[in-house]
């Protein structure tokens, strides 16, 4: 052991005595200090922008190689570009993905394809997009399903995982499925009220005065019936009152849909104010900088957008850590400056001190970034990155028996950590504190979402009150069971009662309509062939509608007719489907480079073949007055 520090001492003392001409023309890609000091900007400059550059530089290199026919040497320029970013931590550059996924999509050859596509998985691990192009290029390209296949996989795991396209799928899906129950029900609702307007407009108009004109009675039963139309500009209020008026007549299992209609209007305003408030975070440019800064991300501006999320929550030592790394790289006191404060609100917090610690490291003074880890460690006794960077610490100062031991217990906590650790980080550099990207939603969750979802959730909103006035006024309806006793002409469609015609209770045809079909006397045969005509127009127009309807919205109709359960249902998935391919920019990843097909394909393929099923005699209403019609 002495004789190998006796040889490292005489490196260094060599290496000293070197004229600086020559240490600059060959300067160590490895060091953290010299990287730092090449990518540090001026004053003022985002550290993020001049890495980008950077990168960006070494991009364009592969460019020029590349048109001139030097794949060989392009390839090994993006490669520089890649260990680049590796070297100064940087786990995702989408602006370098983008230009290798356009080099892929540009490429004849599937071969090139495939390169340029690994190349853009490398610089962007989370952009599905690459994987999805590179398993298609492998299979134009003849590899096989095998070899297409993990790319693809992990294209779809990537697209319905990340966390970004995870939570614009869940509040756009959520927000999907509250509009298409809420449209269903309304629908159903609005067929019930259909079938049974006639019937409660008849029982008013036999409750009106008998002097009155038969024309005026008719007409004020109806005007009262039609009445919540003149407050249409109200909105959900229209419908709500609606629902009140066909209560009454309406039989048990209308009388719970037209519940559950009034159930679902009293939690649309609370659950959509909700899901808005969760849905802020994609759009807002600071909490995409947290998440982004997490996974280690370099785009333009993220380091403006990470100082506006510690500006707007300055207790949040989380913020000040990730922000720490991109203001120490350009100005150590203010990194400094920034952990501190971070350390009076997060104490115990032992990444800060990591964070320190490499401020002090990334300047040369290993030692006292070595007190600073071993603080790290106090605080959490297994943290393998305070371990992995004590060993560079110790090893930077030639205390290599200390360096061997930091390192053996770092691997005593966990070895999968520790190599993780050793295959991010650059020779002799050392390792960032890790933030789980779900850590840092959990964060924002707490800190913003979650608090104006509950301020949402309030049901202080007038359609909720009046929603939860209507769903009482309907309940107390019900316990006094039918209170309307007109009934409709299953022939003609008149709506008739015991009051008007001498008819039994029960009875499923008027007067008219029982002597046509009967042919007991009492019609004249004028009055008969009215009669048939009537009942023909009646059925003809009643199919023809029914026809309509279930082509327009299928289950509707079969609410009409009375099966309630079958045509809910499927006037729920209809509306689903519509709603899906009509909004499917609700259910589309929010990265532009990430989508691997359009959001509401699967919504229109799946909405016309159920179309196409609700069409047949099972799923479609019945023919117009005959069995289980009305």
């Amino acid at each position: 052991m002495g004789r190998l520090r006796s040889s490292i001492f005489a490196a260094l003392v060599l290496l000293s005595l070197a004229p600086p001409a020559a240490r600059a023309e060959e300067p160590s890609p490895a060091a953290p200090a010299a990287q730092t000091a090449q990518a540090a900007p001026a004053a003022g400059v985002s550290i993020v922008d001049a890495w980008l550059d950077q990168a960006a530089l070494r991009w364009r290199k592969h460019e020029e190689l590349l048109a001139r026919g030097d794949r060989e040497g392009a390839m090994a320029a993006a490669d520089e570009a890649a260990v680049f970013l590796r070297d100064e931590g940087i786990g995702r550059c989408p602006p370098l993905a983008d230009a290798a996924l356009a080099e892929a999509r540009r490429a004849s050859d599937p071969k090139a394809a495939i390169e340029a596509a690994v190349l853009a998985r490398r610089f962007d691990p989370e952009n599905g997009a690459a994987s999805w192009l590179e398993a298609r290029s492998r299979w134009r390209a003849g590899e096989g399903i095998g070899a297409s296949l993990a790319p693809a996989v992990r294209a779809v795991g990537i697209r319905l995982t990340s966390f970004w396209n995870l939570l614009s799928m869940v509040v756009g899906g959520g927000g999907i499925l509250i509009l298409s129950l809420f449209a269903a029900f309304s629908a159903g609702a609005a067929a019930i009220f259909f079938a049974h307007a006639g019937r409660v407009a008849h029982e008013i108009e036999e409750r009106l005065p008998l002097g009155w004109h038969a024309a005026w009675r008719r007409s004020v039963g109806w005007a009262i019936v039609l009445a919540p139309a003149a407050i249409q500009w109200l909105g959900a209020f229209a419908l709500v009152a609606w629902a009140v008026v066909i209560v009454p007549a309406a039989t048990r299992a209308e009388r719970r849909l037209i519940a559950f209609f009034l159930l679902i209007a009293a939690l649309v305003p609370p659950a959509t104010g909700a899901l808005w408030a969760l849905g802020r975070a994609p759009g807002d440019p600071a909490s995409r900088a947290a998440i982004e800064a997490a996974q280690r991300t370099a785009r333009p501006g993220l380091e403006a957008d990470l100082a506006a999320l510690v500006a707007a929550q300055p207790r949040e030592p989380l913020w000040r850590l990730m922000q720490a790394r991109f203001v120490a790289a350009r100005a150590p006191e203010e990194g400094m400056s920034a952990l501190r404060e971070a350390m009076v609100t997060a104490p115990t917090e032992p990444r800060l001190r990591v964070a320190m610690g490499n401020v002090f490291f990334r300047s040369g003074k290993r030692e006292t970034a070595a007190v600073w880890y071993r603080q790290a460690l106090d605080l959490d006794p297994k943290n393998v990155v305070a371990f992995f960077n004590l060993s560079r610490a110790r090893a930077a100062e030639l205390e290599l028996k200390d360096s061997e031991d930091a390192l053996a217990q770092a691997r005593a906590a966990s070895a999968d950590e520790l190599r993780r650790v050793e295959r991010e980080t650059p020779p002799e550099g050392v390792a960032d504190p890790l933030v789980d990207p779900r850590e840092a939603a959990r964060r924002l969750a707490a800190n913003e979402a979650i608090p104006a979802a509950k301020r949402a959730l309030s049901p202080a909103n007038p359609v909720t009150f009046a929603a939860v006035g209507a769903l009482l006024a309907v309940l107390l309806l019900g316990l006094r069971g039918g209170v309307v006793s007109a009934q409709t002409c299953v022939h003609c469609g008149r709506a008739f009662c015991l009051r008007c015609a001498a008819d039994e209770r029960g009875a499923e045809a008027c007067t008219p309509c029982q002597q046509l079909f009967t042919r007991r006397e009492g019609l004249s045969p004028q009055a008969r062939q009215q009669q048939a005509r009537l009942v023909d127009r009646h059925i003809k127009r009643l199919a023809i509608g029914r026809i309509v309807v279930q082509a327009v919205w299928p289950g509707v109709a079969l609410i009409h007719e009375g099966r309630i359960g079958i045509g809910l249902f499927e006037a729920w998935l209809w509306a689903l489907c519509v709603a899906g391919a009509l909004l499917p920019a609700r259910l589309g990843p929010l990265d532009p480079a990430a989508p691997l097909w359009k959001p509401g394909l699967l919504f229109l393929v799946f909405g016309a073949l159920l179309w196409i099923l609700f069409q047949t005699p099972r799923w479609r209403p019945t023919a117009a007055g005959g069995r289980g019609g009305r």
